[in-house]
């Protein structure tokens, strides 16, 4: 990223610190909705505005604008999926608060900021509720003695099905210094455990440059990363726009370069051609006995030419830079990380097969490698 980019995003994040609204869209202010009361958004019109043709950008600027009442259990996850909403709408809509743009905006920033309880769920369906499948040291959770492998029944009465059963109902109410009732199952035995809700440990935002400008856009294929890697990073919350001052905020910004490469390759050509000409002759045979006669006959006979040439050809090779920076809440850089990948075109094309296959396949990996490495740089480590 060169530094006239830097200093604009550098700017852009005081910005941020100020301002808590997307500048994806203009949407009424929270007086506005206060004034214009409607109703709250739900699953269905999410689907609806996909189905009008609104981008990703603009249906998350509605829910980070709007009050919202969605539906995120497993089923109802399962079913976005299949409509194909893209990962970072699904993200904005777990995240999102059940009231969302009717409150003051310095409760609506704590709200927002909110608190965490500690723990890592497993995936895996559990009849009796959510298998707990790690604790963080030093968390509300594990103070408060809740273990690995006990089973979350229930929360202040609410019944936990799943791991998305929880982010809906449960993780709107985590406000720091509230207490909580969790109902835990251990060893076939209940019982009932008090959790004082910690802060959150820090709060990752993500920008995306483009062109010289500041955009709230997550890449989908980082959005893809949030939503299977969040609950091994208990206590962070990640969001693509929202509140940025605090000591424990930090936003992580998107960038690309390419450049491209020609030259020329040698390549090696086969060509293989056939014709058929007539034969004819005759003669005399004569056997072991003496006997003798003569004969004619008439045929074609086909041949076959091989030619082999080599030739310069003429290739580019285009460079694809993927570069992620972390910037603490005063826009100074904490961390860079960066992944070049390539493609090839022209020249020699078993070649460039095998180079593409490689790097497509490096590329996949590589980008799940710099997500992890950037929050180490942060200084958030993963929770196995």
């Amino acid at each position: 990223m060169n530094r006239a980019i830097v200093c604009l995003l550098s700017l852009a994040l005081l910005a941020l610190t100020i301002v808590a609204a997307p500048a994806l869209a203009q949407e009424p202010s929270a007086q506005q909705n206060a004034a214009h009361p409607s109703q709250a958004l739900s699953n269905k019109d999410v689907l609806a505005m996909q189905n009008v043709g609104l981008g990703p950008d603009v249906i998350i600027a509605k829910i980070k604008s709007s009050t919202c009442d969605f539906d995120t259990s497993t089923a109802a996850l399962e079913e976005l999926r299949a409509a194909k909403v893209p990962n970072e709408v699904i993200l904005a809509m777990v995240q999102a608060p059940v009231v969302n743009g009717s409150a003051p905006e310095s409760e609506n920033a704590a709200k927002h900021l909110g608190g965490y309880l500690g723990v890592v769920f497993d995936t895996k369906k559990h009849s009796n509720g959510v298998l707990i499948k790690d604790v963080e040291s030093d968390s509300p959770a594990s103070h408060a003695g809740i273990q690995k492998g006990d089973i979350l029944k229930a929360v202040n009465g609410q019944p936990i099905a799943d791991a998305a059963d929880y982010q809906a109902k449960i993780v709107p109410l985590l406000n720091p210094g509230t207490q909580v009732i969790c109902r835990i199952l251990r060893k076939s035995q209940e019982s009932e455990v008090t959790v004082t809700i910690a802060p959150l440990r820090a709060t990752v935002t993500f920008v995306t440059v483009e062109n010289g400008q500041v955009l709230h856009v997550l890449q989908k294929w980082a959005g893809t990363w949030v939503m299977k890697n969040m609950e091994k990073y208990p206590g962070v919350k990640f969001q693509m726009s929202g509140p940025a001052s605090g000591e424990n905020n930090y936003v992580i910004a998107f960038s690309f370069s390419s450049n491209a490469l020609n030259g020329f390759q040698p390549v090696t050509h086969t060509d293989t051609s056939s014709s058929t000409s007539n034969i004819s002759g005759g003669g005399t045979v004569t056997d072991n006995y003496g006997n003798s006669w003569d004969y004619t006959m008439d045929g074609q006979a086909d041949t076959t030419t091989t030619a082999t040439t080599t030739t310069n050809e003429a290739y580019t090779r285009t460079y694809n830079g993927v570069y992620l920076t972390a910037y603490d809440a005063k826009g100074g850089i904490v961390g860079q990380e960066r992944h070049v990948y390539s493609t090839q075109t022209g020249g020699n094309q078993g070649t460039a097969f095998g180079y593409d296959m490689g790097n497509a396949i490096g590329a996949i990996h590589a980008k799940d490698h710099l997500m992890e490495a950037i929050l180490k740089d942060i200084g958030l480590a993963k929770h196995n």
